[in-house]
C-alpha cells in the first residue's frame, strides 16, 4: 500500500536491538564480522526503516537472498540429508 507510513515502534525497536546487537558483536567477533552480507543488510535495514526508502530495501533483498539460500541449501543438506556429502560453498582438501 503506497502512503502507509511504518510505525514508530517498529523502528524505535529495531534501532534499540541494532544498539544492543552492534556492540556485543564488535567486542565478541571484531570489526571484520560486519564485512559479511547479512550484517551489512542488517544494518542497512535500520536507515531502510527510518528513510521509509523501498529503494534500499530491495538492493539489500536481492543483495543477501542468493548466498544466504545458497549457505542454507549447504548447512541443512550436510545437517539432515542426501546433500550432505555434496559440500556446495566449502571445498575440503
Amino acid at each position: 500500500m503506497a502512503g502507509d507510513q511504518i510505525h514508530l515502534g517498529i523502528k524505535l525497536g529495531y534501532t534499540l536491538f541494532l544498539l544492543v546487537l552492534v556492540p556485543v558483536y564488535w567486542a565478541h567477533y571484531g570489526p571484520k564480522n560486519f564485512l559479511w552480507f547479512s550484517d551489512i543488510a542488517l544494518l542497512t535495514t535500520g536507515a531502510t526503516l527510518w528513510l521509509e526508502s523501498p529503494l534500499l530495501a530491495s538492493m539489500m533483498t536481492l543483495a543477501v537472498l542468493l548466498p544466504e539460500l545458497a549457505w542454507n541449501l549447504d548447512f541443512f543438506g550436510r545437517l539432515f540429508g542426501p546433500l550432505r556429502d555434496v559440500n556446495l560453498l566449502v571445498r575440503s582438501q
